[in-house]
């Protein structure tokens, strides 16, 4: 009786620092529970086969989502022309580009996206 008096005694002096150990024994345990990897076998086939099967399901799930986009084609292209409007002589002759099939080239573009 007297011991438990004694332990009960040094916990109630070192509550806080109890709390910390305790505090950082959790945190320990919850890294080491997170890096583990579970492996199971099933005793039947069919089990298997239904899970495999509701793994497809939620596979075809997410795989279905579809995304719509709008062009504004106006905007597009202003700023094709401004893009264009800005490149120089100078620079087109640096890189020996042809200033008329990239110009048309940019057109099929723009007319493709309409």
């Amino acid at each position: 009786m007297e011991n438990n008096f004694i332990l009960d005694l040094i916990a109630c002096l070192q509550k806080g620092e109890s709390r910390k150990q305790l505090d950082s024994d959790i945190k320990n345990i919850e890294k080491t529970l997170n890096m583990l990897r579970l492996t199971g076998i099933f005793a039947k086939g069919e089990t298997k086969k239904e899970l495999n099967a509701y793994i497809k399901q939620l596979s075809n799930q997410l795989s279905t989502i579809k995304l719509k986009a709008k062009i504004d084609s106006k905007n597009v292209k202003s700023e094709v022309d401004k893009a264009l409007n800005s490149v120089s002589f100078k620079d087109i002759d640096a890189l020996n580009i042809d200033e008329n099939k990239t110009k048309l080239k940019v057109k099929k573009i723009i007319a493709d996206t309409k």
